[in-house]
């Protein structure tokens, strides 16, 4: 994924390595199924597709939209929330990363603004989240400087 601004709005979705663990079960279904025969095997491999699909709808549920403007998050498949944050709103923007994450290069982005004791938009398996938070605080410094000269 690459960052660039002149190619806003970008989106961000959380990426396959994120689930790298979910991945290999429909694989472990697959292989066993090739040692064993009849009705098994079917379930087997369509245990495997169920989980597949439902790995990958998963991952596609949650984005994270930024324009030059503001950042959004829209989550849900059939209910879509939406919150989205203009840059001059924001005054935190939190990155936490565990072990695996850090390996995988994947993290929790967490974008707050003044007088909210949580955090507004919350983004898990944000690929690359330290680019992503570099990136965003750039486009604050563009946005509030636009406004400076407005007035």
């Amino acid at each position: 994924m690459k960052l660039d601004a002149t190619r806003l709005p970008i989106t961000i979705r959380q990426p396959r390595r994120a689930r790298i663990l979910w991945y290999f079960l429909p694989l472990l279904f697959v292989v066993s199924s090739i040692f064993i025969g009849g009705w098994i095997r079917i379930i087997f491999i369509s245990l495997a597709v169920i989980i597949l699909i439902v790995v990958e709808i998963s991952r596609l549920v949650d984005v994270l939209i930024i324009d030059p403007n503001k950042i959004s998050l829209r989550s849900g498949l059939i209910n879509i929330d939406t919150a989205s944050l203009y840059y001059n709103t924001i005054t935190d923007i939190k990155i936490s990363q565990n072990l695996w994450e850090r390996l995988f290069r994947f993290g929790k982005l967490y974008v707050n603004t003044p007088g909210r004791s949580e955090y507004e938009i919350m983004h898990e398996k944000t690929p690359n989240p330290h680019a992503v938070r570099i990136f965003v605080e750039k486009l604050k410094n563009a946005y509030l400087n636009t406004l400076k000269m407005r007035k």
